[in-house]
């Protein structure tokens, strides 16, 4: 009997001679109350919330001690950043408000949407050698169109938590892009430092 409330459990019925009268079909029919239930709990819980929005989880416990050693992390941090991005805009071949925006603005959102506490946000030479290419092409409208979709990818992505996809590039494809990288930077700068010398 045991086995019988066993199997019905499953959908399968025996008889008592253990043979099978009848198995129950699989309900493929779409329940939208069902999806949106389940789409509410992904993406409106709490628990989502807190993902998404880290701030949530911190702030609450935030402390006086908590703001001073921000303080100083964010002065010693601004001190890095901020010639970074003017000498970045001069690589992309942007005004250099450009590269003081970079310099703050992404640290502002991150402040928001950032999951990592030990990260520094800001332009780097690869991006802005890709930049270049479409400043060059289109001016600076292009480069900030450029931003505005690189922007929309990242979030698209965020949102179908598409991360996993890093797993799938070797390493051998990483080191090879970041010594290209270091070689094209090298050979960019050494073009500016050169002309500038000239003139």
């Amino acid at each position: 009997m045991e086995q019988v409330s066993l199997l019905s459990n499953i959908g399968i019925f025996l008889d008592e001679g253990g043979d099978v009268l009848s198995e129950e079909e699989d309900d493929d029919t779409f329940d939208v109350k069902e999806c949106f239930t389940n789409c509410q709990q992904g993406f409106c819980s709490v628990r989502a919330i807190h993902r998404r929005f880290p701030i949530t989880t911190w702030l609450p416990r935030y402390t006086l001690a908590d703001l001073k050693g921000d303080a100083i992390a964010g002065v010693t941090v601004a001190l890095t950043v901020i010639p970074q991005g003017l000498a970045l805009a001069i690589l992309a071949g942007l005004p250099q408000q450009y590269g003081l925006y970079t310099a703050f603005m992404g640290c502002f959102m991150y402040v928001i949407f950032g999951s990592c506490k030990d990260l520094t946000i800001g332009p780097t030479a690869i991006m802005s050698i890709i930049t270049s290419e479409h400043v060059l092409t289109g001016g600076v409208s292009y480069s900030v169109l450029l931003t505005f979709l690189c922007g929309c990818i990242q979030l698209l992505m965020g949102f179908l938590n598409l991360g996993f996809l890093i797993n799938f590039i070797p390493a051998p494809v990483i080191s090879g892009f970041t010594s290209a990288a270091a070689i094209t930077i090298a050979t960019t700068q050494l073009k500016v430092s050169l002309l500038q010398t000239i003139y």
